[in-house]
């Protein structure tokens, strides 16, 4: 039994991990984009850019930590 909640509280550290490298990436993003002399094409692509590699993180952690299950606590956790 405590080997398995052992394993769910790794589980929900690498989500409080992969929303700090989220939250981050939008910072960054966010610098980038604070520029005025970007144009809307631009902005809507790096916008892009964002929105893939946070859901290609989320997947990643999704596949490799937790084995493919959804569990509540994992968006919990990225949003903390």
């Amino acid at each position: 039994m405590t080997s398995y909640v052992d394993g769910e509280v790794l589980i929900f550290l690498w989500s409080l991990v992969t929303g700090a490298v989220m939250f981050l990436l939008y910072d960054l993003f966010s610098v980038i984009t604070e520029q005025k002399s970007k144009s809307f094409f631009v902005l809507n692509i790096l916008d892009g850019i964002f929105v893939t590699t946070v859901i290609a993180i989320m997947i990643f952690v999704l596949f490799n930590v937790s084995n493919g299950y959804v569990r509540a606590y994992e968006f919990v956790g990225a949003i903390i």
